[in-house]
């Protein structure tokens, strides 16, 4: 009887151990999904930059050309 009962404390321990596991990692994934927003939005104003600079140079080539 107490062997069966030792065996359901070591398995609900284990449980547990998995619970909080689980619990912890459902707990992270907001940080996960706001640390790739933060990378997008920086890709983003990286690429916003080069398409000023493409811009800024097109416009300077036009602006020679016609002087």
């Amino acid at each position: 009887m107490q062997l069966q009962l030792d065996e359901k404390t070591k398995e609900n321990m284990q449980m547990l151990s998995k619970f909080k596991s689980l619990e912890n990692t459902l707990n992270s994934y907001p940080i996960k999904k706001q640390s790739l927003e933060i990378s997008n939005l920086e890709q983003d104003l990286i690429n916003k930059k080069l398409k000023a600079q493409i811009l800024e140079k097109e416009l300077g080539y036009d602006y020679d050309t016609i002087q």
